[in-house]
């Protein structure tokens, strides 16, 4: 579902070392990082603004972590992770991300 999303040019302006900035970076780090470190994430969408081409996002994930995630072990222990995202859109896809 995710790669029907984004255009052939997206780049991911906030990847961590070492991934792809493209959308296979994406799917990598989501598969192989955050997964299987937080196999019941859930996210909570607290609000969202549009303008022009962009889209921004302030959400919680709140998950039990359950494997090492970027270098921190495991605590299972139920976590919650702030975080702040912007998108840039283009013909409806997806071209351009931002996360903090």
């Amino acid at each position: 579902f995710f790669n029907d999303t984004v255009g052939a040019d997206f780049i991911n302006q906030s990847v961590p070392p070492g991934i792809s900035k493209g959308a296979d970076g994406v799917v990598f780090f989501s598969n192989d990082f955050l997964k299987p470190a937080f196999p019941d994430l859930k996210v909570i969408i607290h609000n969202k603004i549009a303008e022009d081409d962009k889209v921004t996002t302030g959400k919680s994930f709140h998950a039990t972590h359950k494997a090492e995630f970027l270098g921190v072990p495991a605590s299972n222990k139920l976590v919650v992770m702030e975080v702040i995202n912007s998108i840039r859109l283009r013909n409806g896809k997806l071209v351009e991300h931002w996360g903090v």
